[in-house]
């Protein structure tokens, strides 16, 4: 694809863009709060909640009075799944931004809807039935397919496309998260071609439009509150913190390393050993429902099941304060979401991400405050830290990663720790494995993505 610059456009076609960036935006918040009301009723009808028509995510599921069932119910949703997908398209498989930055970079910007339509319904399946992924995954497609198919319905070259597939794709990290400057910049960092004014001004104005929808059924209040991280912190007790910063950054860069090839390790692991997509799926899910067994036998909660805000918010509410544990689950949060995607599940990582790195992070503050004791380190401190972290190594996006945890904690006390475990992370990460999250299955297939987005 052509890299050059684009032409400026003349004033008609900006106000056109514009426009078109203003119902990109609206239908992205409306898909986020219909895919949102579609998960939540699945999980009411799975785990027999009748609460509000939105299920509190930052609330644990209610368990079942047999806790073995809980077995039987990510293999039902794995049926399910895998006859969309295999019956309808087989794209909707996975974590989704790949296929939107192929259908950018070699496809002309050109989305199928029955793609978004598929990756909703799937999303809202697998992890409905406890299957460990984001909901940011099928709204990010849904954004795109919304951007791809106006500019498919209305003449226009394929540079404006793809602007508005950007613009899409970011309104809907925007609406999920309700993080709009997230949104623009997860899109310039990603999924804009070239960046010029036009273009980032076409992605404000969807990511605005989305917002602002999203306010209206989620409201504005923060994913995870919690006191003021860094409050009354000594110049001392700050020197002591960047410096305990290091070997934790260098630690979650390995993790989101582990992350990656894990990832990818798994799907070919169940290509290869399981013919049927159907037995592939449904035993990738029997194993991830024996995990949620023995964490709600043992430890009264499944707490690595769907997208994990519960256990984020125990972290944040220090409910979760054994360091064993806590490692326990980002282990297995990492495991389970490789096994649910890798064996043909659909939903984002961006979710997943932010549990591993909260889980290593209250880990590994509480173990420092056993080796400091004079010093009283927050862990939340390194909690937010490694969920930046984490989400930067894993994906590669470190500006983004970065104001997402800013966004989804109005906290900006503790900038400093997350913009050095962030970067030192991505540069572990990218010692031990050039590909993101994002590009390492479209590199094995022959597409170099991410030569792509180096050279932008």
């Amino acid at each position: 694809m052509d890299q050059s610059t684009f032409q400026d456009f003349q004033p008609l076609k900006n106000i056109h863009m514009i426009m078109l960036a203003i119902v990109v935006g609206i239908m992205s918040g409306i898909g986020a709060i219909l895919f949102r009301m579609l998960l939540d009723s699945i999980i009411k009808i799975c785990f027999f909640d009748n609460g509000h028509i939105f299920y509190d995510s930052t609330q644990h599921l209610p368990l079942f009075n047999y806790k073995i069932l809980i077995i039987l119910v990510p293999v039902i949703g794995a049926c399910i799944v895998t006859f969309l997908t295999t019956r309808f398209a087989l794209e909707a498989k996975g974590h989704g931004v790949p296929e939107a930055l192929y259908a950018i970079h070699y496809k002309q910007g050109k989305i199928s809807p029955a793609v978004a339509l598929i990756k909703v319904l799937a999303s809202a399946v697998t992890i409905g039935t406890g299957g460990s992924a984001g909901r940011e995954g099928p709204i990010i497609q849904i954004g795109a397919s919304l951007g791809s198919t106006l500019g498919q319905l209305i003449s226009m070259p394929n540079q404006q496309r793809i602007i508005l597939v950007a613009a899409g794709a970011g309104a809907g990290i925007a609406a999920t998260f309700g993080a709009p400057v997230t949104g623009l910049i997860f899109a310039i960092e990603l999924m804009l071609v070239s960046v010029d004014m036009m273009s980032v001004s076409v992605v404000a104005i969807a990511v605005v439009s989305a917002t602002f929808v999203s306010y209206y059924a989620f409201g504005t209040i923060p994913e995870f509150t919690s006191p003021i991280i860094m409050s009354n912190v000594s110049y001392q007790q700050y020197l002591i913190i960047l410096i305990s910063l290091i070997p934790f950054s260098f630690l979650v860069g390995i993790a989101s390393f582990a992350f990656i090839r894990l990832m990818y390790f798994m799907e070919i692991s169940f290509l290869n050993i399981f013919d049927n997509p159907y037995i592939r799926h449904m035993m990738g899910m029997a194993f991830v429902g024996i995990i949620l067994y023995v964490f709600a036998n043992y430890f009264g909660h499944y707490y690595v099941e769907g997208i994990g805000y519960s256990t984020i918010n125990d972290i944040f509410q220090f409910l979760l304060t054994n360091p064993w544990l806590l490692l326990l689950l980002c282990l297995f949060k990492i495991l389970a979401t490789c096994l649910t995607l890798g064996s043909g599940g659909s939903g984002g990582i961006f979710s997943p991400s932010l549990f591993i790195g909260a889980t290593l992070g209250a880990a590994y503050g509480i173990m420092m405050n056993y080796l400091l004791p004079g010093y009283e380190l927050n862990p939340l401190i390194f909690v937010t830290a490694g969920m930046a972290g984490i989400v930067g190594g894993s994906t590669g996006l470190i500006v983004t990663a970065i104001l997402l945890t800013f966004e989804i904690t109005r906290d900006y006390t503790n900038i400093l720790p997350i913009i050095m475990t962030v970067a030192i992370s991505c540069v572990i990460r990218m010692k031990l494995c050039n590909e993101t999250i994002f590009t390492l299955r479209l590199h094995k297939q022959g597409f170099f993505v991410s030569d792509i987005l180096v050279r932008k």
